[in-house]
């Protein structure tokens, strides 16, 4: 049945209902604005809060932290093999945590050049006309935030990375890496870190988790970036095959990024059936100026000597005549992908350390590894599984840090029985520039992507000192008598331990924290200004920390994009690749 229409003028039932929801609407409008005010007052007060209590945005200024975290620095691409690297600010001499500044900054005229750590070419910034030196700029350096809540509820750990207040400063902010810890005794030799929890008797090193050492590895050589023109004009291939079976590596492609022992790329045997054994090995091929201009004028290239790898940081290229001469570096790691044909065969990977290969053997067939060490009296550490045992391609790195071998394979780690944890080597000569190696023991395998990596070797640079170390006036008898060439602090503890009979040499450095007390390092050893410099004090007080560093939420935004080569505007687009949590 139909109701009845209200007549015109006539207040029905429907028209009540019209005023009250008009009165219930204006209502809900005054609730929501409210809402809306408080909401918004609310979040400031949370953001605040936040601030003050939990989170902190800071600005990284200097190349102390490089290649973790990056100061004000250039973004190069070497024009010659497309290698991205980074070289810092001429004027990267402030070590305070900033508060974020313009984003760019023109590259001064003091700046003239710099090297590519991959093939060695050297961009000439002085050769270059306006218009192409305008192209380089500086970028400001990683925007991170700090947790100030996380120590309040755990202990620190070695190895996070910090921000603390300058110790002889307290108004200036520091970030660092936490490698001592309050009791502690650190000794650091031949670049390693070592810690004493009995006043120096005995010293351990101390292993990394397999993110802190990934973080920590500094890029020494990429294949996939290698100058094959170059190489076509008589330099050699930094990855050969060597040994009985020289000719078994070869390239598949032809830009000899990826590698098989073609002889027997399918069957893992050699013509007439006998199990090969054949060695790809890198060569540490380091091209000179003089190199590149015999290159660039098309004359033959002499053969290249391998040579050491040392502690070199590309980002150090400004300030290299304020440093010492490089120090070579044997802590060593590679990585690659390896293809698997069949699971059948061996899979040998090789480091050498003090002149001693360190050597971890894959059984494909059953998925197995084991090293071989140096000295080693016990039975070899072996893993059971976590190794290759199906084919396909997978990821591998191996690396030989902090006396430790550490295998990751698909970025898992592989866990020994024993640890393979080991102490000294037998002393032997440095290594001559041909440290790493892959074998293959009757496996048909393809390798590619290999890239080879060094720790950070912390060093002690005498130009850097600082008033308040020992000058070696009195230093023991048979000691070195160039001032700074060795640094025990405190000298008088350092006694203490020699004449006790502790394990004691001229270039170790010591370092004795109290209960309250931690000691902070850079990873860019060479051009950091940490406790091994300060002027009265070589620690940290716990009162100064302010937190642990978390997550780099903006590197530096580009102000292009590049599609099939060609450059688009589009500014702030965001340093993607540089975003992630701090190791």
């Amino acid at each position: 049945m139909n109701q009845p229409k209200n007549k015109p003028g006539r207040r029905g039932p429907d028209a009540r209902r019209d005023d009250s929801d008009f009165a219930s609407q204006a209502s809900a409008w005054s609730r929501t604005l409210r809402e809306t005010i408080e909401s918004i007052a609310i979040a400031f007060m949370l953001a605040f809060l936040f601030r003050t209590f939990e989170a902190e945005a800071f600005v990284i200024p200097t190349g102390s932290m490089a290649p973790t975290l990056m100061g004000k620095h250039l973004d190069i691409t070497c024009p010659k093999c497309n290698f991205p690297y980074r070289v810092g600010a001429m004027h990267d001499d402030d070590e305070e945590i900033a508060r974020p500044a313009p984003p760019q900054r023109p590259m001064p005229a003091s700046h003239e050049t710099c090297i590519c750590p991959n093939c060695g070419y050297t961009l000439d910034f002085a050769a270059m006309t306006a218009a192409e030196r305008a192209k380089y700029v500086y970028y400001n350096g990683d925007r991170i935030l700090v947790s100030k809540f996380a120590y309040d509820f755990s202990a620190p750990e070695r190895w996070d990375v910090i921000v603390f207040k300058y110790p002889e400063d307290a108004k200036v902010n520091y970030i660092k890496r936490l490698i001592g810890l309050p009791g502690d005794v650190i000794r650091i030799r031949d670049g390693d870190i070592a810690v004493s929890n009995d006043n120096g008797k005995t010293f351990a090193y101390q292993p990394r988790s397999p993110g802190k050492l990934r973080s920590m590895l500094q890029m020494v050589y990429d294949n996939d970036h290698a100058y094959m023109p170059f190489v076509k004009q008589g330099w050699l291939a930094a990855w050969q095959g060597t040994g009985a079976n020289a000719t078994a590596w070869q390239p598949v492609d032809s830009g000899s990024a990826t590698f098989g022992p073609t002889a027997f790329s399918t069957t893992g045997k050699l013509p007439g059936g006998a199990a090969a054994e054949a060695w790809l090995r890198y060569s540490h091929y380091v091209p000179t100026p003089d190199d590149w201009n015999r290159f660039e004028q098309g004359l033959q290239l002499n053969p290249p000597e391998p040579k050491p790898i040392t502690d070199e940081n590309p980002y150090d290229t400004p300030f290299r005549s304020q440093l010492d001469d490089d120090v070579p570096v044997d802590d060593l790691a590679v990585e690659f992908q390896v293809d698997v044909q069949q699971a059948s065969g061996k899979l040998a990977i090789e480091l050498v350390k003090q002149g001693q290969p360190f050597r971890c053997v894959l059984d494909l067939s059953d998925g197995t590894a084991e090293l071989v060490i140096p000295g080693w009296t016990q039975k070899p550490p072996r893993a059971a599984t976590g190794g290759i045992s199906k084919t396909g391609s997978h990821r591998i790195l191996f690396a030989n840090v902090d006396h430790q071998l550490t295998l990751l394979v698909d970025d898992k780690k592989v866990e020994f029985d024993p640890p393979a944890v080991w102490s000294d080597v037998p002393v032997g000569a440095a290594s001559a520039g041909q440290p790493v190696a892959i074998g293959s023991f009757g496996a048909a395998v393809q390798v590619s992507h290999l890239r080879v990596m060094r720790d950070i070797f912390y060093t002690w640079d005498g130009r850097r000192s600082r008033n308040g170390y020992p000058d070696n006036s009195n230093a023991p008898v048979g000691w070195p008598t160039k001032p700074n060439s060795w640094a025990c602090f405190p000298l008088d503890c350092v006694e203490k331990l020699r004449q006790a009979g502790a394990d004691v040499r001229p270039a170790d450095q010591f370092f004795f924290l109290g209960s309250d007390q931690f000691l902070t390092l850079g990873d860019n050893s060479r051009l950091s200004q940490d406790g091994r410099f300060w002027a009265n004090i070589h620690f940290v007080d716990r009162r100064l920390l302010i937190g642990k560093a978390l997550v780099i939420y903006w590197p530096h935004s580009f102000d292009k994009v590049t599609v099939f080569g060609h450059d688009i505007p589009l500014p702030f687009f965001p340093n993607v690749g540089r975003m992630g949590f701090v190791r």
